[in-house]
């Protein structure tokens, strides 16, 4: 968005005060091969696996479902409960069911005690279509990894991470590192997690240690121009 304050000009030649999103998605229907929703060699994939880059991610669904997120301890994919139908609610009562999930950015900066988790979509079968309304929350603009990892900790509004001291310096288990969708070049191979895809690479630390002194716009920039088609 571009802010309307008071001290800007109606041309909208100031810096815009953030990078959130908003998108509609629309997923046609598929021919369905196969009931067992756990084999995704049978599975129509809507939205391949990933985890998103921001802060948050506020998705509304609609009364098809479709929306999956990954166990990485039992490496087991779960359905999201979609919004029920309008039928099902009394008409003076109007209810908007959302999924909010925390992305990479806000994740990393809590030393992943907020996990990001990865989610995919699976094409509706049947003759309908599916629609999701989401809304993705990324940080003001020229703010960085860093910075948002010392407000955190001067906050004191969480404990110890899940760090790991690497050459002198308290970082991410790689087993965590790789989970991050934000951290891999996704403009061509698909990316690894828990055996999803192809080996995982250790660029994702390379990766990390850069991005932090990044301004995260910047990041999320040269990320929409990775998954470009």
């Amino acid at each position: 968005c571009q802010c309307k304050h008071a001290d800007c000009d109606t041309t909208y030649s100031t810096p815009r005060c953030n990078s959130d999103l908003l998108r509609v998605f629309r997923y046609d229907p598929t021919t369905k091969i196969s009931n067992n929703n756990d084999d995704p060699e049978v599975m129509q994939l809507g939205s391949s696996p990933h985890t998103d880059w921001g802060s948050l991610t506020v998705v509304w669904q609609d009364s098809i479902g479709g929306l999956q997120v990954y166990c990485h301890l039992h490496k087991k994919w779960n359905c999201v409960d979609p919004a029920p139908p309008v039928t099902a609610y009394p008409n003076s009562v109007k209810n908007v069911n959302v999924f909010v999930h925390v992305g990479d950015f806000l994740s990393l900066a809590t030393k992943s005690i907020c996990p990001s988790p990865m989610h995919r979509v699976i094409s509706p079968s049947g003759g309908v279509e599916r629609y999701s309304l989401v809304y993705f929350v990324y940080p003001p603009p020229g703010m960085t990894l860093k910075t948002a990892e010392e407000a955190i900790v001067a906050s004191g509004s969480f404990g110890a991470g899940n760090e790991e001291e690497n050459d002198g310096e308290l970082i991410l288990p790689t087993k965590l590192l790789k989970r991050y969708f934000v951290l891999h070049d996704q403009s061509s191979a698909p990316v690894s997690v828990d055996g999803v895809s192809d080996p995982f690479t250790e660029s994702c630390i390379q990766t990390y240690a850069s991005m932090r002194n990044t301004a995260f716009d910047l990041v999320i920039k040269q990320k929409w121009d990775q998954v470009q088609r």
